[in-house]
């Protein structure tokens, strides 16, 4: 979620504040769900298909950053070791939802920062990137039950070291494999141009699209569940915990074609300023969700109260992180990663 200040993109930058925004959208949607809401309706719909890229978004942009100027191993363990602290953070401000020591998106990056994605070595840039695809679209297609169950509380709950190591590689939220996909897409943005990048990318997205929409489909003509964070019935299509084939298609047409649109989006104000902050309201806005499912009320959230909830809670960081990156950029925690790494 953060990078170095010399030499951004404000279309990156404005493609991580877009991410950031739909994370904690889909994040509040989640906790203040309205006592009627139904998984078929078109908000639904709406609400799962901007919200299920946010996380693909960040995590193909992370791999874009991996793939930038290369860093020493000293300078990317701090790196990983902020990433690891402000996870940390995360668990521990929302106990409803994870345990301390629950492995998520930040410990995916903390563990992509250390990785050689951008090596002086290419011979181990090249190893890493092809046994890394080729592990995780073994286990994708191959062997999906190594990831795990499609069950919340089995992919948070930590209760010891080999617990933890498992849901870091393979069985938790975000795990290395098969996420690594996502990095590496980010990579192939970052290093691959002209013709044959075009290519790759227009199939990608083909393939995404026609998979997406048969999977729709079939979820509109079935009354199934098109899309959800866990199916543990296995009725939803595309899951997200753990990422099944037709999540992971959907998710890179869906960036890949939010990607296009980053110079469109560097135009808006402060959009590129709330990307540059995106790490520090992904780890500020998760107290706000212990506090939102503290305070629910008896008869549950309304359709009206929980819109307001979800519209003011996510956009009211736009114009917080606009100022903050004008005048106090040294005191958000991509300006200590700097300072530190």
């Amino acid at each position: 979620m953060a990078e170095a200040m010399a030499g951004r993109r404000d279309d990156v930058d404005a493609l991580r504040g877009l991410a950031v925004l739909l994370m904690v959208m889909v994040h509040l949607a989640a906790t203040v769900q309205p006592v009627d809401a139904s998984p078929t309706s078109a908000l639904a719909y709406v609400v799962a298909g901007l919200g299920g890229l946010a996380a693909p978004l960040f995590v193909v942009l992370a791999g874009w950053s991996a793939a930038g100027r290369p860093r020493p191993f000293s300078a990317r363990a701090r790196r990983s070791g902020v990433l690891v602290a402000c996870q940390m953070a995360v668990n521990l401000s929302a106990p409803h939802l994870y345990d301390p020591w629950t492995p998520g998106v930040l410990s995916l990056f903390a563990l992509l920062t250390l990785l050689p994605l951008r090596s002086d070595r290419a011979g181990v840039q090249r190893l890493t990137r092809w046994t890394g695809a080729v592990v995780s679209l073994v286990v994708v297609l191959l062997v999906p039950a190594w990831q795990g169950p499609s069950m919340w509380t089995a992919r948070v709950s930590v209760t010891s070291l080999s617990e933890l190591l498992h849901h870091l590689m393979l069985t938790g939220l975000y795990p290395l494999l098969p996420w690594l996909l996502l990095a590496l897409l980010g990579v192939q943005l970052r290093e691959v141009a002209g013709p044959v990048r075009l290519r790759v990318n227009v199939a990608l997205v083909a393939l995404g699209l026609a998979s997406s929409a048969v999977a729709l489909a079939l979820s509109l003509s079935s009354d199934r569940t098109w899309a959800a964070p866990t199916s543990p019935d296995g009725e939803a299509l595309l899951v997200f915990f753990p990422a099944n084939t037709l999540f992971l298609l959907a998710a890179m047409a869906g960036v890949l074609l939010l990607w296009a649109t980053g110079p469109l989006l560097a135009r808006a104000p402060g959009l590129a300023s709330l990307g540059q902050c995106s790490l520090t309201v992904y780890v500020a806005h998760t107290p706000l969700l212990w506090w939102l499912h503290t305070i629910e009320p008896s008869r549950g959230w309304t359709g009206l109260m929980a819109t307001g909830i979800v519209l003011l809670g996510t956009l009211m960081w736009w114009p917080i992180c606009s100022k903050l990156a004008d005048h106090a950029r040294t005191y958000t925690l991509e300006g200590m990663m700097r300072r530190i790494s």
